[in-house]
Parts: structure tokens; sequence; C-alpha cells
């Protein structure tokens, strides 16, 4: 029993030493090709979830950067002409807002391939929120470019015709089964006008989890969120 302990926290103090390592020569990476393409020294670095994508964003002047952990260029493409204001992300995909200009950039990763694309808010199709539990899968709202369509909604409750999660964030109370229910999944889903690749979709949970949990009710949180960013545009794109 002793030497499992042991083992065990030798093995502990390894992970977290690799982890320390890795941000530090990511750090200096970083740095490196930052100098390299005159960013200044306010910038902000977004993950495209644990993967080795990520986007740099210059604070002070009008630029952004992406980034490849595993190029040796590290920054592998530069833009300008966009301002990170929010940005949503899983390992495959990752969704930046420009709230002032607002446009949308885009980045999916595939196995051997990694496209980035921008779009204004007269490109957005539609947006919805899916929630897929053990019997079934559900949209909770959709809104379309030239309708808004609220589907189920958590907690029995719509926001008329408006769209959004009201009940989303309040566990139930009026449940009468005893059988527990539980959550696989709660994904964004996006169509943009791209006939090459018109779906995009963010894995907001893809754990299986007791429905109104913290984790359900926080992805549900990020879900209202992000809806609402997307009702806005579509509804301004008129």
């Amino acid at each position: 029993m002793v030497w499992f302990l042991i083992c065990l926290v030798l093995l502990i103090a390894a992970i977290v030493a690799y982890f320390i390592i890795k941000n530090k020569n990511f750090n200096n990476d970083l740095e490196a090709a930052l100098r390299r393409n005159h960013f200044s020294n306010k910038y902000k670095v977004y993950d495209m979830g644990s993967s080795n994508i990520h986007l740099v964003q210059d604070c002070t002047q009008d630029k952004l950067g992406l980034i490849d952990e595993k190029s040796s260029k590290f920054i592998t493409k530069l833009y300008s002409g966009f301002t990170v204001g929010d940005c949503i992300s899983d390992n495959k995909s990752l969704v930046a807002i420009d709230h002032d200009r607002q446009d949308v950039f885009i980045i999916k990763k595939s196995s051997n391939n990694l496209s980035t694309r921008f779009f204004n808010k007269d490109q957005i199709v539609s947006a919805e929120i899916n929630e897929v539990t053990d019997k079934k899968t559900k949209v909770l709202t959709k809104v379309n470019r030239g309708s808004q369509l609220a589907g189920a909604v958590i907690g029995n409750a719509l926001a008329g015709g408006a769209g959004l999660i009201v009940g989303g964030v309040t566990a139930s109370k009026t449940s009468t089964t005893k059988e527990k229910e539980y959550v696989n999944k709660v994904e964004l889903k996006l169509n943009v006008e791209d006939t090459r690749d018109p779906i995009v979709t963010i894995e907001l949970l893809e754990l299986r989890v007791k429905k109104d949990s913290m984790m359900h009710r926080n992805a549900l949180k990020k879900a209202e969120y992000w809806n609402g960013i997307f009702k806005a545009l579509i509804h301004m794109s008129k």
C-alpha cells in the first residue's frame, strides 16, 4: 500500500511537471513568434478546446494570428480587419465574433485539414441549440433568417416566438417521474452560406451527466448566451 501511494505521488508529480514544461515552451515559442510578426506586448490567446490550435489577438493593433503548435512557423496565418469580442470552441471547431463589425470567424479542424472562413451577419442562415438524452435528440431553440422558431425548451417554458431559453438554467421542480434523466450532449449548430461546408457544430457539453446538474445547467447558460448572439445577428441582417 505504501509503495502504491509513493508511485501515485510520483506519477502525479511527473504529470504536473510535464504540463509546466509544456506551458513554458509554448509561451517561449509564442513570444518569439509574436516578435517575428510585429505583435505588440498586449495580446490575448484563445484556445481551440484542448487542441494545438489557438488564436492570438493583438490588443493594440488590428491583427489576428492563427497558432499551430506543431508548425515550425508557429503563427501560420495573419489576418486584419477582425477583432475577437467573444469566442467559443471545442476540439474540432472555433467560432469567434467581432461585435463591432458584426462578423463571424470560423475555424474547423479535421484529421488532415484546417480551414478558416469569415462570414458577415447576412451569411448566417440559422442557429440552433440541440440536446441529446438517452431517449432522443431535441431542438431546444432555433432561429432562422426568415423566421424564428423556438423548439422544446428546458423547463417547459417558451419566450413566445423569441426563441430564448427561459427555463434552461432552472432545475425542474414539477417532474413526477422517479427515473432520473441523463443528458449526453448539448451542442450549438450553425448553418452558413457555404455549399462546400455549410454546417458548424460546437459541443458545449459532451459528457453523460444528470439532467439539471451543475454541468448541464452551465452548458445551457452558455447555449442561451450564444443563441442570443446569433439571434441578434440574424435579426440585424433583415
